[in-house]
């Protein structure tokens, strides 16, 4: 499978973090390099400049590929005269004729000098089109990849962003970071540790079989996020991560008072909803309104018409009998937020295909 590697350091030579930065490149994309040709996979490229992705990719895939036939490099290299010579000495350790080279135009200014962010994406654009997979470590975030890869995004192309560096591989992470989660599943975290790299490009082979995310066409995931006024952190993480995978949402941000019955709106909601969410803790617990709503959805769940979610962010016990029956989910941190709201989500969605 043809895979566009793109991605630099965030600084220039000049600054003091570019040393630790470049043992990072260089050692994660070597070793990609390597995994990539082992794996039957051609390499495409455009930078051969040593401060890119690309270049220690090319560095790794020289190792392996003379010894390896099949798959190939593709190079979409600007016509600059440095970029030329940085690639003609580049060329030297790779068996030729397993090497395409194709030289992209320049964009100038008026004056005819080189603007180099457009000249890149000049020759990154045709790499993109001839690429199934775009892997992604670091870049600059004003620089071409950060244009590069919502281009990706936006023509559906296959994405495997490397989070460790940060930069726009990492910006682009967290804009898919949930398609990733259902696609690979804990298998996702290979993309944010540099000591997993061989096993983020196994993630390749994987892609055919694990089509992009798509909702059930008839299921309405509504949800009612029950919690204390006093915790709203959470009820405001927990909100976005719902709404982000087009659940709706209702939350009751005003307390209808101790000794009060539910009020008509919040229990037209609840009746409503398809998902109801505890945020249990020890304001939880010390709520009566928060019991009130609770109680009902313990109603409505015994009669199969309300999935019950409880989710526990402290130590507090879980006090109703009713409720100690149910499953609860330790969510202390918003890492672990995310990983059991996604997979319950899913549980839904595959009851619903």
């Amino acid at each position: 499978m043809k895979t566009f590697v793109i991605g630099s350091t965030l600084v220039g030579h000049e600054h003091s973090d570019y040393m630790k930065q470049s043992l990072v490149l260089r050692d994660a994309m070597t070793r990609i390099g390597r995994a990539l040709i082992r794996a039957g996979h051609d390499l495409v490229v455009c930078s051969p400049f040593a401060d890119s992705a690309d270049f220690e990719a090319v560095r790794g895939a020289s190792e392996v590929l003379p010894g390896r036939p099949g798959p190939n490099i593709q190079s979409y290299t600007p016509n600059l005269e440095a970029a030329r010579a940085q690639l003609d000495e580049l060329l030297l350790t790779l068996p030729r004729d397993r090497v395409n080279i194709f030289y992209q135009p320049i964009s100038a200014d008026e004056q005819g000098k080189p603007q180099l962010t457009y000249t890149w994406l000049l020759s990154q654009l045709p790499a993109l089109e001839q690429s199934k997979v775009v892997l992604a470590l670091g870049g600059k975030l004003d620089g071409p990849a950060s244009l590069i890869l919502p281009i990706a995004e936006s023509r559906r192309r296959d994405i495997l962003p490397l989070s460790f560096l940060g930069g726009a591989a990492l910006k682009c992470f967290e804009r898919r970071q949930y398609e990733l989660m259902d696609r690979f599943g804990d298998k996702v975290a290979s993309l944010q540790d540099p000591t997993r790299v061989e096993e983020a490009v196994g993630l390749i082979g994987e892609l055919a079989t694990s089509p992009t995310f798509k909702p059930p066409p008839a299921a309405t995931i509504r949800v009612f996020l029950s919690y204390p006024t006093a915790r709203p952190l959470e009820a405001d993480i927990i909100e976005m991560l719902l709404r982000r995978r087009d659940c709706e949402v209702y939350r009751d941000e005003e307390n209808f008072g101790a000794g009060n019955s539910i009020t008509a709106e919040i229990r037209n909601h609840l009746h409503q909803a398809t998902v109801f969410v505890a945020v249990w803790c020890k304001e939880y617990a010390c709520s009566p309104w928060c019991f009130d709503e609770l109680e009902l959805a313990i109603s409505r769940h015994k009669e199969g018409k309300l999935e019950l979610w409880i989710l526990c962010v402290d130590e507090t016990r879980i006090v109703p009998p009713a409720a100690r029956e149910l499953n609860a989910f330790h969510t202390h941190t918003r890492a672990e937020l995310e990983t059991v709201l996604l997979k319950l989500l899913r549980k839904i969605e595959e009851g619903a295909t």
